[in-house]
């Protein structure tokens, strides 16, 4: 292939000026040699607008996601709101950072001759518990994600299924060894240069945050159901439709990222130099989208309140009107519910005790001694 001069514009000389010896293209180049370079920067465009297209929704769901949590409560959950604050500000972290290589920085983040000065100019992504996601020359570091992001998911969904069961030591002692090996792997994924290493860590990381993922939501969602099917000739057709909001939250969230780990996993196999960048980009974004959208969504179902069986059996004429149902967990120790009517998981098991036309004052009034995971629900304005 016969060599064709490159023309320099006015600009790349204005910054040729700025940084002496820099080159965007050389002098002289074959058309073969631009491929890897044009292929490069068209996923690193697409996954660049996906990843902020992405981010647009986040922000909504977050500024939806602190206002149920705060203004639609009489108390705030702050572990929750932690979580929540903690996902959003390393999403808004990874994206800025993103922004700024993908603009102002792309003339030195580019220089196709020379991957080893672009893989060192991308390392604050790790440092700031982001994906290095920008190195050509290591592709399989697309796979790196932030460790720390997703162990903020992993205690958001510990804690639930913690709280779920009652607070066994066990299960405590394993989301601490679990938590402790992904963010382990995590950080050696990000801080070995060797690609063997890499890539014996990459699918035990990958499939480590899959499997955490199914057996986790499995947990919660099973200790649900095997509530609401025990006390199933007990439970009012209102507060399983509850119930079934808070299942149907739970695998929906963690379906779809699962889902899309999976898909990065199989994508990736086929073309690990490709276009699984684009996926990974999907996969960044909703680690930390789908546990605020669980609040979010669960918050405004407020079409499953137990306060509909009023209506159903013909009591207060009209509908009434009521605030959302929320997903929430309240901690209790030692003290009476909320007396606006919260309804714990295992209020079931004191079904039994209750005469049946006292349990609905009763069961409001119930004194727990441990943290509970309730369905808060308030009563409609008077």
């Amino acid at each position: 292939m016969t060599n064709i001069e490159w023309e320099v514009g006015r600009s790349f000389l204005r910054r040729e000026d700025e940084h002496p010896g820099w080159r965007l293209i050389p002098d002289r180049v074959r058309p073969e040699d631009l491929e890897p370079l044009m292929r490069f920067m068209q996923l690193s465009n697409t996954s660049f607008m996906i990843e902020v297209l992405l981010y647009g929704i986040h922000v909504v769901l977050f500024a939806l996601c602190c206002f149920v949590l705060t203004s639609r409560q009489k108390r705030v959950q702050w572990f929750v709101l932690g979580c929540a604050l903690a996902l959003f500000a390393l999403s808004t972290a990874d994206v800025a950072y993103t922004m700024r290589c993908n603009t102002s920085d792309l003339p030195a983040l580019f220089q196709p001759m020379d991957w080893g000065k672009v893989d060192k100019r991308i390392k604050p992504k790790p440092a700031m518990f982001v994906t290095n996601k920008y190195s050509f020359s290591k592709w399989p570091r697309l796979a790196s994600f932030s460790s720390r992001v997703l162990t903020r998911g992993f205690q958001w969904q510990f804690h639930r299924c913690y709280v779920i069961w009652g607070r066994p030591k066990l299960l405590l002692v394993i989301a601490l060894v679990c938590l402790t090996a992904d963010t382990m792997w995590g950080w050696l994924m990000v801080g070995l240069s060797s690609s063997e290493a890499f890539r014996t860590l990459q699918p035990m990381y990958l499939w480590s945050v899959f499997a955490l993922n199914v057996v986790v939501t499995a947990a919660s969602v099973g200790r649900i159901y095997w509530v609401t099917v025990f006390a199933s000739p007990q439970i009012e057709r209102g507060m399983k439709k509850v119930y079934r909001t808070i299942m149907s939250a739970f695998v929906e969230s963690a379906a779809v990222y699962t889902a899309s780990i999976l898909a990065y996993l199989v994508w990736s196999r086929k073309q690990p130099m490709g276009s699984s960048m684009v996926m990974l980009s999907v996969v960044q974004r909703l680690v930390a989208i789908m546990p605020t959208l669980m609040i979010v969504q669960v918050a405004f179902s407020h079409q499953a309140g137990p306060f509909t069986r009023d209506v159903e059996n013909g009591r207060g004429g009209e509908a009434p009107v009521t605030d959302s149902v929320i997903l929430d967990t309240i901690i209790t120790r030692g003290g009476p519910l909320d007396s606006s009517g919260s309804y714990p998981l295992r209020w079931a098991e004191q079904l039994d005790n209750l005469n049946h036309h006292d349990k609905d004052d009763e069961r409001t009034s119930t004194t727990s001694k441990e943290d509970i995971i309730v369905v808060e629900v308030q009563k409609p304005q008077q």
